[in-house]
């Protein structure tokens, strides 16, 4: 719908059904990947929107303006689509209070357990450091989950009140070592 009223406000025709068939084009060629909410009810999964994810960060620098640099988008991609990799088919988590968990999914590594995931670049403006947190721990009390997982681009941190917060390499290489 964002995107929809991005385009109409360019001044390009394109109808809603034309949009979501090209992106369901998109998906079954598996350039896109569709995340949907988590919610017990199904009716919350089909009425609020999927997020989108791509099979590859350079599609995300070929379809912006030069200028845009949101590499938490990019992170948050390459996170997505490790979880891919691994079989996982992560959604993401709407809070009481509105704040979004990145990424719930359940860990097929045998306690079939419930994990969260929040991605951000950078935790060292004191706003952004206390927001993530104070998201990840309300989606931790609602989930009743003790541990919590912040992946950011170089900040690490030994778990505190069970978050644990490590820098991406070392989550994406968590498996090997």
């Amino acid at each position: 719908n964002k995107f929809y009223n991005t385009l109409k406000s360019n001044g390009i025709a394109c109808t809603k059904n034309n949009l979501y068939d090209y992106l369901s084009f998109l998906t079954d060629a598996f350039l896109f990947y569709q995340s949907p909410i988590h919610a017990r009810s199904e009716r919350a999964k089909q009425v609020n929107p999927r997020k989108i994810y791509t099979i590859d960060n350079s599609l995300i620098q070929a379809m912006t303006t030069p200028d845009t640099k949101d590499q938490g988008a990019r992170l948050e991609n390459l996170v997505y689509m490790h979880l891919r990799r691994r079989g996982i088919h992560p959604e993401y988590y709407i809070t009481e209070q509105g704040a979004e968990i990145d990424f719930v999914y359940f860990d097929s590594s045998g306690d079939e357990k419930l994990r969260l995931i929040q991605v951000c670049w950078d935790l060292s403006a004191p706003k952004t450091r206390q927001r993530e947190l104070q998201s990840l721990r309300k989606a931790m009390d609602e989930l009743n989950l003790k541990s919590g997982t912040i992946i950011s681009w170089m900040d690490e941190e030994s778990p505190q009140d069970g978050i644990e917060i490590i820098p991406a390499w070392k989550w994406l290489l968590k498996e090997i070592i």
